[in-house]
């Protein structure tokens, strides 16, 4: 099983759940862990492993118990301060001292940027409709 997995003998990629299988299987008949199991015969890391062993188990009827999404930490008025404080520059900097300060608003910005970008992906329904529309 191991080795045709391996060199991917089928013309067909297997499913999160076909690969989750195999990890189950593999799990119980070696008594490895899912990340050294599925390092091993598919080379992908914990969190793939993860997501392939709990789509077989829900596929099955067993229960996962999902990691809960943190609260996103985002404050608009940081975000419209840190935009605010970037957009205020009329122009260039001038000498090395101006340039860090430079910097460090964009910092701030792109950070809160992503904190935003979180929270708006963490509102029900929206990653999933994001996803579609990028691939329009």
């Amino acid at each position: 099983m191991r080795l045709a997995v391996r060199l991917n003998e089928s013309t067909t990629k297997m499913t999160e759940i076909e690969k989750g299988k195999v990890i189950y299987d593999l799990i119980h008949k070696t008594g490895k862990d899912a990340p050294r199991v599925a390092m091993e015969i598919f080379g992908v890391k914990t969190s793939m492993a993860y997501r392939c062993l709990n789509a077989y188990k829900r596929s099955i009827g067993e229960t996962v118990i999902s990691k809960p999404r943190s609260h996103v930490d985002f404050d608009r008025e940081r975000l419209a301060e840190a935009c605010l404080s970037f957009y205020k520059r009329t122009s260039d900097p001038k000498n090395v001292d101006e340039c860090i300060a430079c910097l460090d608003e964009i910092l701030a910005l792109e950070r809160d940027l992503r904190k935003y970008k979180k929270f708006l992906l963490a509102q029900d329904g929206v990653k999933a409709a994001f996803d579609s529309h990028k691939s329009r």
